[in-house]
Formats: C-alpha cells, structure tokens, sequence
C-alpha cells in the first residue's frame, strides 16, 4: 500500500453523525506558516511573524547615528533554478523564495532540501532549513553618505514542520504544545520557601516586570533578611544596580522616594551644608543619621600599576569615619546621602533599601575601601550599566 493514503473511515454507531471532525492539523499548520511565511514571496510578506520581529527590531545605529544597519529582507532555504543551475543562496543581492522566478532566465525556483524527512529519521538529524537575513550598511562620513551593497548574513537553522504537524528533532519526532504566558505588565507573588536540610520556612516577596520586549526584571525579598535582590533575565545583578541604570544614581536619589527625612549634604572646606537650604551643619549634627559619602580621591591602581582618579560611595559607620574623611585633603566629599535612623524604624519599608546600600557599600577590606568603587571618568550609573551588561552575556 502506498505511504499516506487515506484509508476508508468506517462507522459503527447507531446515530448519524451531525458534524464532521474538524482538520485538527490546520490550526499548528496554519500558525507555522504565519510565523515564517515559507508560501510567501519575500517581497510580499506581511507584517506579522520573523517579516515582523525584523522589521521592527531594524534598523540598528551607534549611539552618533552614523552607522545605520537596515533589513532588506529575509530568506527561508535553499532555492536553485533547474533549467540553469542558479543558486540563489549565493547571491548576495537576491532573495530566493516561494514563487520567485529566476534572475536570469526567468524560471520559478524550485526549493532543494539537504536532507528529507525519512533521512532525518534515520540519520539522527534534525529536519530543518537555514535562515538569511538580508541587510545593508549605511555609513556617515564627511563627504557624505555611503551605501554599502546588500548582503545576507547566515542566522541559523529553523526547525521546518512536516505535514503532520510534527517537527523531527535529532531523528525524534516531536510536536509542539501551545502553552500560556504571562501578559506583559508588573505582577506580585508571595510564596513560601523551605530551605535545605533544615525545617525553615521563609517567605519570598517578589516583583516581576515583564516587557513587551526585552529581558525580565524581578526584585526579590526574602523575610529572613532585609536585603533587596535583582535579576535581569534571570541573571542575579546588585540589589540597586537597576535602580542606578534607570537614573536613580545616588544612594539619596534611591533613599528620597522612600524615605521622605533623606537629606543630601555637601562639603565646602570641610565644612558641611544642606544641599537645598544651604544652612551649615556641625559633625555632631548627624548623629543617629544612616550616612552615605560619595568621594574622589587618587589611587593607585593594581592590575595596571598606575595611579588614577577614583569615584567612590561608601557606608559611614561611624562618625568619627566622616571627621577623619573631612580632615584628609586628599579625599573629595561629593555628596553626603542622609537618612535618620528613627525615620527608617517607622518607614512602611523598614530598612530594606537601607540595609542594601550597606551591603554594597560598606568597606570590606583593611583599606577600609568600598566595593563600589570606580575610575572617576564615569559615573555610578556608567557602573552599574557596565556590570549589568557583563552579567547578561556571561555564558
């Protein structure tokens, strides 16, 4: 009997059947084809599926938008003419596709698999077609504007769908199963957490940001500490690193929203001010204050052995810590963040903020230095940018 003939569909019930079964395989069929418009000639595709996710993902420029990278369009398999031999996935300036004819002697494409759905079954591999993209490089100079000429960057393999509705995954079939998600917007859980090897239970708090697009934000709160975490594709990053990435740069730019008493303070020939009133400010004045300095001084740097200008925000302990910082002429005060500590007790929030500032902040070493500790050519947020950036590509 000849592979995937329909059988004759016998029925043994008493009662007529009053409405047909429903082609179950349209659905999954019907969606794969709208997500990669294989059917489609290239330059008819609509705005929905990869056509979409390229064409608003494009076009890409440098932060001085002189370097512009645009999508021209994109290519789904291996297309050859039969009557000349054309390959159009060579062609740099050519998209092969369904109903495409040939460049140079006008006949349809035809689609050339490497390997059959059989051949993938019993040679371990996975049935699929290869993805290019085709983009042009536009470049701003002072003569003028020069365009590049178009060129089909390889983006990978697609998993292609048999007519079953199935996908051949290292000689395996399989399907795939529609599953729900989460809408993008901001949701709130609490969970309880028993850790290992012992009978306790804690209670996680957590904040997920979801985006349209993007990576997703959470911040994390465990109630056996006062401690606020983050995570940015589920990559853990400092507690308040997102919050200085988004513009919050200072522990009194993080404090103030919350913490309505935060001051901020500067210091002009050791002397201390009020940043908004300007009214002067005695050591003794900030006791039972939470104190935050900001501070520039040079040092030398080890791994380069040079010395350098450093930016640097540190947890004050104790007093006497900020009347030896104020003496030291070689150490710049920036900014004094304040916040009192009776303020923090009746604060809704506690001192969750307070005490992660602390943890990121406060000297761990016999220098007496902070973690937080930079070159003084770029800010905090400049920091905060980079280690996130570095977390996120880490493999």
């Amino acid at each position: 009997m000849r592979k995937n003939m329909p059988l004759p569909r016998k029925f043994f019930g008493r009662r007529e059947e009053l409405v047909s079964p429903p082609n179950l395989l349209f659905l999954p069929k019907e969606s794969f084809e709208t997500f990669l418009q294989f059917y489609t000639p290239p330059t008819s595709r609509e705005q929905k599926g990869l056509e979409y996710v390229f064409s608003t993902s494009f076009p890409f420029k440098d932060p001085d938008e002189k370097i512009n990278l645009e999508y021209l369009g994109y290519e789904v398999g291996d297309w050859e003419c039969n009557r000349c031999g054309y390959k159009a996935y060579t062609d740099q300036s050519f998209l092969g596709g369904y109903g495409v004819n040939c460049p140079k002697c006008g006949t349809l494409l035809v689609h050339k698999e490497k390997y059959t759905e059989e051949e993938c079954k019993v040679k371990g591999f996975t049935y699929s077609i290869p993805l290019r993209v085709m983009v042009r490089l536009r470049t701003k100079t002072k003569k003028g504007e020069r365009v590049g000429e178009p060129r089909k960057v390889y983006f990978g393999e697609v998993p292609m769908m048999t007519q079953t509705g199935s996908f051949i995954i290292n000689g395996s079939e399989r399907i795939v199963v529609s599953q729900l998600i989460r809408s993008p917007g901001v949701f709130f859980e609490e969970k309880e957490e028993r850790q290992k090897e012992t009978t306790i239970i804690r209670m996680i708090y957590r904040a997920s940001i979801i985006p349209d697009k993007g990576p997703r934000v959470e911040f994390e709160l465990s109630s056996t500490t006062d401690i606020l975490s983050s995570r940015i594709d589920r990559r853990k990053v400092g507690g308040t690193f997102v919050l200085r990435a988004l513009g919050l740069e200072t522990a009194y730019d993080i404090l103030k929203p919350f913490y309505p008493d935060a001051r901020a303070f500067f210091v002009q020939n050791g002397v201390i001010f009020d940043r908004d009133t300007g009214e002067e400010f005695r050591l003794e004045d900030l006791e039972g204050f939470y104190l935050f300095a900001i501070l520039r001084y040079r040092a030398k740097v080890e791994d380069r052995g040079v010395e350098e200008d450093i930016l640097e925000e540190r947890f004050i302990e104790e007093l006497s810590q900020l009347e030896r910082l104020l003496k030291d002429e070689r150490i710049k005060i920036d900014l004094i963040s304040a916040v009192p500590r009776e303020s923090a007790v009746k604060s809704p929030y506690g001192k969750i903020l307070i005490e992660t500032l602390v943890a990121e902040t406060a000297p761990k070493d016999q220098d007496k230095r902070s973690p937080l500790k930079i070159p003084a050519r770029f800010t905090l947020r400049d920091y905060a940018l980079v280690d996130i950036y570095k977390k996120l590509r880490a493999v």
